[in-house]
């Protein structure tokens, strides 16, 4: 089952509601905290002035663990369906490792709302713009889906959806459904036997409120029709559709073998997940068995808090079907980009193809990635020696190539993303060659391809462009398979789409330049750029947009 909404957005109320301090409200403490006080004091104020101004919808949000106050599950997931019966969400994430995760999920599930985990304190104002952005793109709220069931028919929804049955009628509440936005829904139903008749009808409506409050409805009827064996046999099987439905089930399958390794049962947990692996690989992509596989191996042996809380969102996401985003902490080591990723020290560099580790594999966003223990003879040992700090993991083009890149410097952010990030930001046109990015700009007033090398400390021009320049000091650097050395250094102007801006410029030595040009590229743009820019390196759109932070 699918819904496809197609009605216009909700345009949110212009209102200050102001800000809840800690003398209105509890929450976000990993020492005490009380997310029931979110519950009996915030929102209940907030849905007195939602009563008041009719706000077409309020988030509230949520961080904590319940360990003060009212600390049931089931009884903070029932004031959050009961927040969202007035028209409040809630939405809920977590930052740091001292979160209940699977509470958090149920309270956004029940809310309407959803859920997030923080890698990163920094990405708290970025995920709550994601939210209130996502308010705009409200086409129904308060979507519910009634199926109503002949006699000897059960039915059950994958992926947590709140559901209902009463007199008959089995109710999914569904949130809000954004416009242009596709949501599936997969229900299970068991059919006792001695049902009779040659065809099954079973009627289903979806409700919801428009952006003036009023309700909609569309009404369709599912038809079973009986068939014999032989019948069943040339009926042709949709494969794509399994595919989905795998996904969804695995992930629901995944989060309850994340439970029983969390109450300590990792052999209960691992044998659970071989066995749906078995179940469901006929209709399994290749990726998602081997991440499956790979989780196996990680819950047999048991997780830190950290990997056990990034498998959660994983499954939460394949099980809502929302797009994947990731926010890491960034910082700058000696002029290259360092960011952490579970506890792993991983570098940037969309100039190496390969991605280096000391472990074969190196789970990331959804995926298992191949590592190699070398590139060109540089290892991560040589790279820790010539970047001056541990590194564990040297992400490559092969991985990089795949997302949007958001590099915020300034904000000690990058985003893993399958949308652009920024898209008010000047944008310019990008390709790329064995997974680095190239653009083409103006050099000291000459159109150039070059290189986007996040693993350069500097950037480089040719002989002919720094013959035009005076230098203005040396510096060393290093490069794979030609080891260290020392260029002269120029203040070399540029400009890309609109904007101007000046890098610190080496020049390569006569190999590295020769085959530079073998390419037909005229440089290397390294990572100074970020220090004036906040860059998204949108590989699936062949796009780099920039943004201004002076």
């Amino acid at each position: 089952m699918l819904i496809r909404s197609v009605c216009r957005p909700v345009t949110p109320c212009s209102h200050d509601l102001g800000r809840l301090d800690s003398s209105q409200a509890e929450g976000g403490h990993d020492d005490g905290s009380s997310v029931a006080g979110l519950y009996t004091i915030g929102p209940l104020r907030i849905a007195d002035l939602w009563e008041s101004i009719a706000i077409p919808e309020i988030r509230v949000q949520a961080a904590a663990l319940a360990n003060v106050g009212v600390t049931n599950p089931f009884e903070l997931a029932t004031q959050s369906r009961e927040l969202f019966s007035r028209g409040i969400t809630t939405s809920c994430f977590g930052a740091g490792l001292g979160y209940d995760e699977q509470l958090l999920e149920s309270m956004a599930n029940f809310g309407g709302g959803n859920f997030h985990f923080l890698e990163t304190m920094n990405a708290i104002p970025i995920v709550f713009e994601r939210e209130f952005e996502e308010l705009v793109d409200i086409a129904l709220r308060e979507v519910r889906i009634s199926i109503q069931l002949p006699e000897g028919i059960k039915a059950s929804v994958l992926a947590g959806w709140p559901n209902a049955m009463d007199a008959g009628c089995f109710t999914i509440s569904a949130g809000s459904l954004l416009a242009g936005r596709t949501q599936r829904f997969y229900l299970r139903l068991e059919f006792e036997k001695g049902i009779s008749g040659k065809e099954i009808s079973i009627p289903v409506t979806i409700h919801g409120k428009d952006q003036d409050n009023c309700e909609n409805e569309a009404a369709e009827t599912i038809v079973f029709k009986r068939v014999s064996a032989s019948e069943e046999k040339e009926i042709k099987e949709n494969k794509a559709l399994m595919k989905r439905y795998v996904e969804v089930e695995m992930a629901d399958r995944a989060n309850e073998a994340l439970k029983k390794e969390k109450a300590g049962d990792r052999i209960g947990s691992s044998q659970m997940m071989q066995a749906s692996i078995q179940q469901y690989q006929a209709n399994m992509p290749a990726g998602l068995k081997s991440k499956y596989e790979y989780m196996v191996n990680d819950l047999s042996v048991g997780m830190n808090e950290e990997s056990r809380k990034s498998y959660h969102r994983e499954q939460y996401e394949s099980k809502r079907g929302r797009a994947a985003v990731r926010d890491y902490p960034l910082k700058m080591v000696n002029g290259h980009l360092l960011t952490q990723v579970e506890g792993k020290a991983v570098l940037l560099d969309t100039g190496v193809p390969i991605s280096i580790g000391r472990l074969p594999k190196f789970h990331f966003l959804n995926e298992v990635h191949e590592l190699s223990r070398e590139y060109m003879g540089v290892t991560l040992e040589y790279l820790e020696k010539m970047v001056g700090t541990s590194i564990d993991i040297l992400m490559g083009a092969d991985i990089l190539k795949k997302y949007c890149l958001t590099i915020d410097l300034p904000g000690n952010r990058i985003t893993f993303s399958t949308q652009p990030d920024m898209k008010s930001a000047e944008r310019s046109p990008m390709t790329s060659f064995m997974g680095t990015p190239i653009v083409r700009l103006s050099v000291n007033g000459a159109e150039q391809d070059m290189y986007v090398d996040t693993g350069a400390k500097l950037s480089y021009v040719d002989k002919k462009t720094a013959a035009k320049l005076s230098p203005v000091g040396k510096e060393k650097d290093f490069y794979p398979g030609m080891g260290e050395f020392e260029t002269q250094v120029f203040e070399v102007p540029f400009t890309l789409g609109k904007n101007h801006f000046q890098l610190r410029c080496g020049v390569l030595p006569e190999l590295l330049e020769t085959a530079l040009r073998m390419t037909g590229k005229h440089g290397i743009i390294g990572a100074e750029l970020y220090q004036q820019f906040i860059v998204c390196l949108a590989y699936p759109e062949q796009a780099i947009y920039l943004e201004n932070i002076r």
